[in-house]
């Protein structure tokens, strides 16, 4: 097996350790679990570029990339239906998206998200559907 080195948040850290103790299992097995949950939640979730969805999309970010994220979403506004601001503590905010587009809209804005410095979470939930437009 190969040796990985990775880096983690304090918050992360802490979510690794509490999934290794409860469930009686080494931190290398707790990641390579929690990576294996994550591929198979994605293979479950594939977007199909042509077909439509609604979805929502939840951003646990910094609020030094605010501004970096009010740009990539301007670039998106045709596949934004509305959007919310929550500010979670000092540092954090959490930006709550409703979309509706083709599968590579939502491929294009998930792929920028992923690329902002400091997000902490990306929260996908995705539901297939016709063109019609409200």
């Amino acid at each position: 097996m190969t040796i990985v080195s990775i880096s983690l948040t304090p918050a992360t850290l802490a979510q690794l350790e509490s999934l290794q103790q409860s469930l009686g299992i080494g931190r290398s097995e707790a990641a390579r679990a929690a990576i294996q949950a994550l591929a198979e939640q994605k293979e479950h979730h594939a977007i199909h570029p042509q077909t439509h969805y609604s979805a929502s999309l939840t951003l646990v970010l910094a609020h030094t990339q605010r501004r970096a994220l009010h740009e990539l979403l301007h670039k998106q506004h045709e596949l934004i239906r509305s959007q919310s601001h929550l500010c979670i503590d000092e540092t954090r905010c959490m930006e709550i998206l409703g979309l509706h587009g083709q599968g590579s809209q939502i491929n294009e804005i998930l792929h920028g998200t992923s690329q902002l410095a400091k997000i902490d979470r990306i929260t996908l939930a995705l539901e297939p559907c016709s063109n019609h437009k409200h």
